[in-house]
C-alpha cells in the first residue's frame, strides 16, 4: 500500500464504513522512524459536508491537546482526495479490557486509585484548556469510561476518544432531545442536558471509584437503562457503604462527593478530587512504585499478546515491497463487536417510570427488526473509535444497542480468552425512550 503522507502502513487495525485505520511507521532523518496510528476517511465521504465538519472538529481538538496523560495527535493532512489523521501508537491495553482479562478484584485498590488520579490530572489539564487567544474552551469528555482509559505497559495512563467532548466553539450541535455518552457513567445532568460542565466528568470519576471499591459494575448487564437514568435523576445511586460497608472511609466519603446528585455538591475540579485520592494515596506508596505494580499488573495480564504483536509488527516492518496484500490484518475479523451505539432520548423525570406501558407485540416486533437490521448495518461504521484506535489483539469495544452497557462475559476464541459482546437484555419497555441512530461522530 502507498504511503499516507509521511506514513507507510504496516498493519490494518479496524475498518469501517467511515474510515480504516492503519498501523504506520513515520521515517525520519537519519534513518530513524516511529510508530503512528493513521485513520483515513473514505473517499466517498469527500463531498460530505457535515461528516467533514464533525472531522475537522475532531482533528482541531485532536491538535490542540498536549498533555502526559490525553493520547496525542501528530498531525491532519491529505492523502489522495481523503483526509487523514495521524495518532501516537500506544502500546498497551485499555482499562476495561484488564477488567475483562484479570477482573476488577484482581487490582489492588491502590492501584485502582493511581490509575484514576492520573486520569483526574488528564481531565483537569482538558478543563482548563484555552484557545490560543487565551479564551477558555469549556472542554468537557462526556465520555468518561473503563474504555476510553488506556494503560500502556510501562504503566502509563492515557485518555483517549475526545469524540463526544463538548466545546464552546463547536460548530454542530447535538440534535434536541438526544444526550450522548453510556448510560452507566452518565451523570444526571448529562441525562438532562442541562448545565454540563466539569463536574459532569468528576461524576464520571466517581462511579469509576465505586465499581473499584464494589469490585463489581454499578449497573448489572440485565439493567433498564431508563430505569437507571430514572433512579440516577430522582434519588440517586446507591451509596458505596450500603454495598461496601467496609469500605474505607476517606475514599467512601471521596465517592460519595464525587457521585453527588447535584452538580454543585460534587468537587470543585478535577484536581481538587485529585489531591484528596493523593492524599489517602500517600499513606499507601509512592506513585513512582504503584506506577511499575500497574505495569506489571498489565504485562503479566497481556504477556502472550504482547509477544505476538510485537512478532506481527516486526515482521510487517522487515517487509520492502508496498503491496497492498502486504498489509497485515493486527486485529482479529471474527472478533469485531457488530452493535451500534446507544444514545437515549432527554429523561424527562415527570413520565412515568420504565414499565408502565407494554407495547402491541405486533409493533414491538417491527421496532426490533428495525433495531436489528440498523445494528447490522451501521456496526462497520463504529469499529474505529479514532482517539483509542491502537494495536492490539481486543478488537474496540463498543455499547451493546439497547444493553445496559455493563461488562460482558468473557469468550472463548482458537482457546484464547477475549472479550464478549453482551447481547442486548433491556426490557422492551426501554424502547420508549432510547432512539438509536447515528450519533454526530460517525467514524
Amino acid at each position: 500500500m502507498r504511503a499516507i503522507g509521511r506514513y507507510q502502513p504496516v498493519g490494518l487495525l479496524a475498518e469501517g464504513g467511515m474510515a480504516s485505520v492503519y498501523l504506520a511507521v513515520q521515517k525520519g532523518g537519519a534513518g530513524t522512524q516511529r510508530l503512528a496510528v493513521v485513520k483515513v476517511v473514505r473517499r466517498a465521504l469527500a463531498d460530505d459536508t457535515d461528516y467533514q465538519s464533525m472531522f475537522a472538529e475532531e482533528a482541531e481538538l485532536a491538535m490542540r491537546l498536549a498533555h502526559p496523560n490525553v493520547i496525542h495527535a501528530y498531525e491532519v493532512g491529505d492523502h489522495e482526495g481523503s483526509r487523514y489523521l495521524a495518532m501516537e501508537y500506544l502500546d498497551g491495553q485499555s482499562l476495561l479490557s484488564c477488567f475483562r482479562r484479570a477482573g476488577r478484584r484482581a487490582m489492588p485498590i491502590e492501584l485502582h486509585v493511581y490509575v484514576l488520579v492520573e486520569l483526574l490530572k488528564a481531565l483537569d489539564y482538558a478543563h482548563n484548556l484555552k484557545d490560543y487567544g487565551g479564551a477558555p474552551l469549556h472542554l468537557v469528555h462526556r465520555d468518561v469510561t473503563p474504555g476510553n482509559v488506556f494503560v500502556t505497559y510501562e504503566g502509563n495512563i492515557k485518555l483517549v476518544d475526545f469524540g463526544i467532548a463538548k466545546t464552546s466553539r463547536a460548530q454542530l450541535k447535538t440534535e434536541a432531545g438526544v444526550i450522548k455518552g453510556k448510560v452507566t457513567y452518565m451523570a444526571p445532568e448529562q441525562a438532562t442536558m442541562s448545565n454540563i460542565g466539569p463536574q459532569t466528568d468528576i461524576f464520571s470519576v466517581g462511579v469509576m471509584l465505586w465499581e473499584a471499591l464494589a469490585g463489581r459494575t454499578l449497573v448489572g448487564k440485565n439493567d433498564d437503562p431508563n430505569a437507571i437514568l430514572f433512579r440516577r435523576i430522582e434519588r440517586g445511586d446507591p451509596k458505596i457503604r450500603e454495598v461496601v460497608p467496609e469500605a474505607p472511609s476517606v475514599l467512601a466519603d471521596i465517592c460519595d462527593r464525587a457521585m453527588a446528585r447535584n452538580a454543585t455538591d460534587r468537587f470543585a475540579s478535577a484536581s481538587e478530587m485529585q489531591e484528596a485520592l493523593e492524599t489517602w494515596l500517600r499513606s499507601s506508596e509512592s506513585s513512582t512504585t504503584l506506577q511499575r505494580k500497574v505495569a506489571r499488573f498489565i504485562g503479566e495480564a497481556f504477556a502472550e499478546e504482547r509477544a505476538v504483536l510485537a512478532k506481527r509488527i516486526d515482521e510487517a516492518m522487515s517487509r520492502k515491497d508496498e503491496d497492498t496484500s502486504s498489509i497485515l490484518q493486527l486485529k482479529d475479523p471474527i472478533a469485531v463487536e457488530t452493535s451500534a451505539p446507544t444514545l437515549a432520548r432527554t429523561v424527562d423525570p415527570s413520565l412515568p417510570p420504565p414499565g408502565a406501558k407494554k407495547p402491541n407485540a405486533r409493533a414491538l416486533g417491527t421496532v426490533l427488526l428495525g433495531v436489528a437490521v440498523l445494528a447490522t448495518v451501521v456496526a462497520a461504521a463504529f469499529v474505529v473509535r479514532s482517539q483509542r484506535v491502537v494495536a492490539s489483539s481486543e478488537p474496540p469495544l463498543l455499547p451493546s444497542a439497547g444493553s445496559s452497557l455493563a461488562e460482558p462475559k468473557a469468550t472463548t476464541l482458537n482457546g484464547t480468552a477475549t472479550g464478549g459482546t453482551a447481547p442486548s437484555s433491556a426490557p422492551v419497555e426501554a424502547l420508549s425512550l432510547i432512539h438509536i441512530s447515528e450519533p454526530t461522530r460517525p467514524y
